[in-house]
Parts: C-alpha cells; sequence; structure tokens
C-alpha cells in the first residue's frame, strides 16, 4: 500500500487501533453536512496536551502523520507514560475538505496503484508546483483536470450537490478539488476567525490568484482556499466553534500543559513569543514566553527545522496560541507542493526520515512539557 491516505482510509486506521490503548471518544462536534470532527485519547496521566492536524485540507501529510504516530502508540513503540499523560487527538479536523481532495487525488492515483507509482505521480506533481510558482501555469491543477464533482463517491451526496451548487455559482478553474485546502462551503478554517484590519485590507478587491494559480487564493468569495466567511456579517464556521468549545473546556476542567497544531510544509515549528499586536489579549508573561520558546526550541533540535515565533495574528492557530501556552504550531516537512509532494520519498528517505524526526520530537517536546509546565498551567480543577 501506498503513503497516501484517502478519508475513507485514515477512518480505516483509526479503527484498527488498540482500544486498550487509544481511547475514541465521542466527537468534538459535527461539520454543516454531517460528518463528525473525531476525538482519540492516550493515558489518564493529569498532564494533558493536545494534538490537532488537518486544518487545511491538502495538506494530507499532516493527518496522516498523526495517525501514524497513533499507531505506534497503539503498538506500544513510542516512550510516554500513560500514568503521566493525556494525549488528545483531533487527526481530521476539516472531514468535508478531506473527502474532496482525497476523491480528487483516488481519481488519479486509485488506492490499489503500485508504491512506484504513486511516488512517480507524486514527484510529478512536486515539480510541476515548482514551475507553476514561477509563472503562470497551472501545470498542478491540469493534472487533475478531470476530477470534478462526480469524481465524489455517492454516499456524500449532500456534500457533493453542495459542491456542485458552489462551482456553478463562482466558476472554478479545472482540477480545482486538487487545490482544496477550504471546508464544504468554501471557507478556509484558519482564516475563519474574527476579522483585524490586516485581514480586511487583504481582502478589499476582487478575487485573487497566486502561485502561478496554484493555491487559488480566493480572498473574496468561498472557494479552494483563504476565504474566512461565507457572509457578510461574520460568522464561525461550526468546525471552528466546535474546536474553540473543544480547547476551552478542555482548559476549564484539565491541566492543559500546551498544544501542537500540524500544518504541511516549509519546515518550521512557530511558536508565540513577545507578541505584537494581538486582537485577543495583551503580552504574554515572560514565564510564558520563556516556556514557549523552551518547547519550540526541544521540536527544533529534534527535527533540525527552524524556529520562528508568531509574526501576525490573522489565523485560528494564532488565537489558539494566545489561549494555550506551550502551543506549537508545527509546518510538518520542508517539502512544499500540497497536497502530493510531502509524500516523496527520495533516496534520502524525505518522507521517512519526516516520520521518524517528528514522532522524536512529539516524544521529547511532551516530556519536557511535563518536566516544565505545571508551574505556567496547572489549574485547581
Amino acid at each position: 500500500m501506498g503513503k497516501i491516505l484517502d478519508y475513507e482510509e485514515m477512518l480505516y486506521h483509526l479503527d484498527q487501533l488498540d482500544s486498550n490503548v487509544i481511547r475514541k471518544m465521542p466527537p468534538i462536534g459535527y461539520t454543516t453536512h454531517g460528518y463528525p470532527i473525531p476525538h482519540y485519547t492516550y493515558g489518564t496521566g493529569s498532564a494533558h496536551v493536545i494534538l490537532t492536524a488537518g486544518t487545511h485540507a491538502t495538506e494530507l501529510i499532516g493527518n496522516c502523520f498523526l495517525i501514524h504516530f497513533m499507531e505506534q502508540l497503539s503498538n506500544r513503540l513510542i516512550d510516554l507514560d500513560p500514568a503521566k499523560i493525556t494525549l488528545h487527538f483531533l487527526p481530521i479536523l476539516n472531514p468535508e475538505g478531506t473527502i474532496i481532495v482525497t476523491s480528487a487525488i483516488r481519481s488519479l492515483i486509485p488506492r490499489d496503484t503500485s508504491e512506484i507509482t504513486e511516488q512517480f505521480l507524486a514527484t510529478t506533481y512536486y515539480g510541476n508546483c515548482k514551475i507553476d510558482d514561477t509563472g503562470d501555469t497551472s501545470l498542478c491543477l491540469d493534472m487533475f483536470s478531470h476530477a470534478t464533482w462526480d469524481m465524489i463517491d455517492d454516499k456524500h451526496t449532500k456534500l457533493k450537490r453542495h459542491l456542485q451548487l458552489l462551482d456553478e455559482q463562482y466558476h472554478y478553474p479545472k482540477g480545482v478539488m486538487i487545490a482544496w485546502s477550504s471546508n464544504g462551503n468554501g471557507i478556509d478554517l484558519n482564516s475563519n476567525v474574527v476579522p483585524t484590519k490586516y485581514l480586511k485590507d487583504t481582502l478589499e478587491g476582487n478575487k485573487v490568484y497566486g502561485e502561478g494559480h496554484r493555491r487559488l487564493l480566493c480572498l473574496t468569495e468561498p472557494g479552494p482556499y483563504g476565504c474566512p466567511t461565507k457572509k457578510e456579517c461574520f460568522q464561525l464556521e461550526v468546525e471552528n466553534r466546535a474546536l474553540l468549545h473543544f480547547y476551552e473546556n478542555c482548559m476549564s476542567s484539565h491541566n492543559v500543559i500546551g498544544s501542537i497544531i500540524y500544518h504541511a510544509c516549509g519546515g518550521q515549528v512557530i511558536y508565540l513569543d513577545d507578541i505584537g499586536i494581538s486582537p485577543w489579549r495583551e503580552k504574554p508573561t515572560s514565564d510564558e514566553i520563556e516556556y514557549n520558546r523552551m518547547v519550540a526550541k526541544v521540536y527544533a533540535d529534534e527535527t533540525k527545522y527552524q524556529m520562528n515565533p508568531n509574526t501576525s495574528y490573522t489565523t485560528m492557530d494564532a488565537k489558539i496560541k494566545t489561549m494555550l501556552p506551550g502551543t506549537l504550531l508545527i509546518e510538518l516537512t520542508p517539502m512544499r507542493g500540497t497536497p502530493l509532494g510531502q509524500f516523496v520519498n527520495s533516496e534520502l528517505g524525505l518522507y521517512d526520515e519526516t516520520m521518524e524526526r517528528n514522532t522524536r520530537a512529539v516524544t521529547e517536546t511532551v516530556k519536557k512539557m511535563c518536566l516544565h509546565a505545571p508551574s505556567i498551567c496547572k489549574k485547581d480543577v
């Protein structure tokens, strides 16, 4: 079997986990079209850590990594004491977008594709992205020009029909399903946060296309990437309402000592430092800043990724960083070209190395959180 998991395969892998080790919890909520946002836990300890993936549907490597890490725990291959910690896993934050993107992928790379062919197509896609980023070509979309809404299985009828209606209204380019980072409403969940002046200024004008059309930055219309709201009057999408409620409830009920949010590309560890101008809170305490830097360094040392402080406050991820000390945003691999570029496994073993390095990094970072967080995060509950 290849490395790329579609939505149904993700659910299958999650169902195969040892229920004595990884417990399936009630979903944290449901999407507009009724898909559960799954939640799993490991351990029963007093120190709680939240790990999430899949905010952007094209960033499949995050989902696949988090499921891989859960499988390693399930198989008792990772040294994290379940009596000391409780890990919360939210491995598919954007089920609707995941269905859309992986339906497009399966139109070109069926499940029974050999790993050699899968790697060839992933490498071709990555090369096309490099070309698209330098000019006005759309080679990546061209690879998936036949991937229309009809490629989505009929068991997803409501979602499929809604996408057809969006396409009829906004006239998306061919192949757009492979670039779909948003949820089924065409809303970018990470941009779906109370607008700041910066975001409002960015949204002035018409549809914007960037990076050689590859990412299709449709900032002012519901679509594949970037649109923060579907109505003139801002509202949170149901996925984000569920996510914020989960964080708030978890933080009020437990000693939550940090969280790790996975995105796909750039090879970075992004943390909250001296906050600058934030719409959500004033400057963090010196203890919080020191703690954030410390856990970011542990992760960066294990992965050799670059450490970067948060520089803008226009995303849901940034909001969560201001809510919870010890929150890191991990750009999981230096490879670009979502959704397929990160699955390239060259002679240097990039994909396998990404899995191994980040598994070590999570393990060591959580251990460090347990040693140093209580003085900052401990609550009487």
